[in-house]
């Protein structure tokens, strides 16, 4: 190629990628310090052992999430990023990329959350009975998360940085008090006032969306909700069934999940809206070919 190196230029423009990758440093860093505030506080003012069974709680929160959402984020980006200046294409590929997460991510957590004791003390064993409750606050959280991921993808999609880092700022300050006020009612505190966080953060999310940018936020919110409604009743029924039948943990296991099974059918038979989210899909082999085809 006969290319030879040549000494650096001064002239290339590239402060506006230098201040990009900072603000999205710093709103990492703020998000890795809200997420693991709750285990400082926890080993500094309750003790050790609520530290180990919170942080294996979190831990389980975390895997399915990390699994998840980086694939998700690898498909959706690209495409995104090279739809941002056509806003009808852009806002049909968003909401039919959340529409996957969110029911995916949201089924698994409600579920999770309503067989909680049998799949921990099945799975890990009977000493991990202790963190039943901090796991079903922290997936609770893990429902509310999912459903504001998509507002993650827009933010980078269009470049909002500056927006995105004073959400961060704001959100994550928001979520970092729930935590501290939490650690009042012990560890089970700790996890309510992070999931509490997390909840608010995703209509903040949405708000600050809406100012910064022609997302469609109303939509997404609606994706969400309709997400979580209808998975939270099949977990409620789920949660009703096995304590209906009560006896060993295995049964209990096989009844809630009968139910939860039962309840999605239910909700999608009575809910429109919901069976053309779940339609959707199910056809989601034409959103990978749509990705595929963009990129």
């Amino acid at each position: 190629a006969r290319w030879l190196p040549r000494g650096s230029r001064r002239d290339a423009a590239v402060g506006q990628f230098i201040a990009s990758g900072a603000r999205l440093m710093l709103v990492q860093l703020l998000g890795y310090a809200s997420r693991n505030v709750g285990q400082v506080l926890i080993g500094v003012r309750i003790g050790t052992e609520p530290l180990g069974l919170y942080n294996r709680a979190f831990q389980l929160l975390m895997m399915p999430l990390n699994q998840v959402s980086a694939p998700a984020t690898a498909v959706a980006l690209p495409v995104l990023s090279q739809l941002r200046d056509e806003p009808a294409r852009f806002a049909a590929f968003l909401l039919r990329g959340q529409t996957v997460l969110v029911h995916a991510m949201t089924a698994l957590f409600a579920y999770a959350c309503a067989q909680a004791l049998p799949l921990m003390v099945l799975l890990l064993g009977e000493q991990w009975r202790p963190a039943v409750p901090l796991f079903q606050w922290l997936a609770l959280g893990g429902v509310f998360q999912a459903a504001g991921y998509a507002s993650y993808w827009v933010f980078l999609a269009k470049g909002l940085m500056g927006a995105q880092l004073g959400y961060a700022l704001v959100g994550r300050s928001l979520l970092v008090a729930c935590v501290v006020v939490g650690t009042g009612w012990g560890v089970e505190g700790v996890a309510a006032g992070y999931a509490l966080g997390l909840f608010l953060l995703w209509p903040l999310s949405l708000v600050w969306l809406g100012r910064s940018s022609d997302a469609p936020v109303m939509a997404m919110l609606g994706n969400g909700a309709r997400a979580v409604a209808g998975y939270g009743l099949c977990a409620a029924l789920s949660a009703a069934g096995s304590a209906w039948l009560g006896g060993p943990l295995g049964g209990r296991l096989l009844a809630g999940t009968a139910a939860m099974a039962a309840g999605f059918g239910l909700v999608c038979l009575l809910w429109p809206a919901f069976r053309r989210d779940v339609a959707a899909i199910v056809h989601i082999r034409h959103l990978l070919v749509e990705a595929r085809s963009q990129r």
